[in-house]
């Protein structure tokens, strides 16, 4: 065991050895997104002291939206853009008291010995577990730009993963499309792959 220090807390960290294969590499999404979902409830325990809360940074993210919208070129509709405002209203200051992986996408699920998968590389925030919906989204574009109907498939695999979590599928959609707004903005300012904004940006859209 490892005794991590920062400023304001000290974290002990359990080292183990993982197995070979990630969920990325798991042929059924559907079995994948599951797996990542009650990988979410079980981390959804009261968190430690000294981790960031995710609630603290709900009325900054509702600025940077305001501002980014005016300022980048090619916006999104301004609906949108609202309705993730809204959502960052509404349930950014209303977040439980629970550890968040932060960035639980399919190559940081890991094979394991002592469970059958175990989470890798967490960022390490205190708040809503549907913040980590829209990582599953951005895993494996490719599964969801190959189905016939887009917005069914990706309403599917944000329901697998609430229902696996235990967590109200209303919630992680408007998360989902709250983040994926915030993506979108990223991209464009950091220069993201027009294909990977364009898909971010259709993300936004169809959870409006």
């Amino acid at each position: 065991m490892l005794l991590l220090e920062r400023d304001d807390a000290r974290f002990a960290m359990l080292l183990e050895q993982a197995g070979e294969g990630t969920l990325a590499e798991l042929d059924d999404v559907d079995e994948a997104v599951a797996v990542a979902g009650r990988l979410v409830r079980r981390l959804a325990v009261r968190a430690p002291a000294g981790l960031p809360r995710l609630r603290d940074r709900a009325e900054g993210w509702q600025e940077d939206l305001r501002k980014d919208a005016a300022r980048l070129a090619r916006p999104l509709p301004r609906r949108v853009v609202q309705a993730a405002a809204a959502t960052l209203r509404e349930l950014g200051c209303d977040q439980p008291d629970t550890l968040v992986h932060g960035d639980l996408h399919f190559g940081n699920v890991l094979r394991a010995e002592r469970e059958p998968w175990l989470a890798i590389d967490p960022k390490g925030y205190v708040g809503d577990p549907a913040y980590d919906a829209i990582t599953l989204l951005r895993s494996r574009f490719e599964d969801l730009l190959a189905a016939d109907d887009l917005e069914a498939a990706v309403l599917r695999r944000l329901a697998i993963f609430a229902d696996a979590a235990e967590i109200d599928r209303e919630r992680v959609q408007r998360w989902a499309q709250a983040r994926a707004v915030m993506a979108a903005h990223w991209g464009r300012e950091h220069g993201d792959p027009a294909w990977l904004i364009r898909l971010t940006d259709g993300l936004a859209e169809l959870l409006t």
